[in-house]
């Protein structure tokens, strides 16, 4: 029997399909893209705003800050609200994959199990060594004698990563990381024709 042309409401289907997988990775992507920005300002402000290199404006820890987050308590709560959403995407891949064999796998499948995670891990990965690039200034803040200067009892206070209080919150990034690795680790064994 010869081959036929799917009838029009399939091949609209699969176009849909097709179109709301790309669209996922999209806005992923532009939340992604928006988050990372954030952390590249953070970590470059004084040389990438014009405004900053005019006025002498500078970003700074604060090493006596009352909720002990180094004055980063709402990046915080942004970032873990962020990935509790993002673990919706990433089971969203997983789901793919029980849905279709992966010798059957669309572009938008594959562009699930490899964007979405490397996307997931960028921003948390480059939050932490922005926080970290910026921490020798307030050092040298905490051991200064000027009026104002953090004392080294509440630096000692302070909290520099993102999973250190309130652990129900956090859930979210641990969730989300064990979720993109599976979904990176699956993907890789798959590439090197292991799975």
């Amino acid at each position: 029997m010869p081959d036929r042309e799917p009838p029009a409401g399939a091949a609209i289907f699969l176009v849909m399909t097709s179109a709301q997988q790309i669209a996922l990775v999209f806005v992923i992507g532009v939340g992604m893209a928006q988050i990372l920005l954030h952390a590249l300002l953070f970590s470059g402000f004084e040389r990438l705003v014009p405004a900053a290199r005019t006025h002498g404006l500078r970003l700074r820890l604060n090493a006596a800050s009352p909720l002990n987050e180094f004055g980063l308590e709402r990046w915080n709560y942004a970032l873990n609200n962020f990935y509790w959403f993002s673990c919706i995407a990433l089971v969203s891949v997983f789901l793919s994959r029980i849905a279709i064999p992966a010798e059957n796998y669309q572009p938008g499948q594959q562009m699930l199990g490899w964007i979405v995670p490397t996307l997931l891990l960028a921003p948390m990965v480059v939050t932490i060594l922005t926080r970290q690039a910026r921490l020798p200034e307030v050092w040298a803040a905490v051991d200064s004698e000027g009026d104002g200067a953090p004392t080294r009892e509440s630096y000692a206070r302070q909290q520099l990563w993102p999973l250190d209080r309130n652990w129900s919150s956090k859930l979210g990034i641990i969730l989300a990381f064990l979720l993109a690795a599976l979904a990176l680790g699956y993907e890789m064994n798959r590439f090197m024709g292991l799975t």
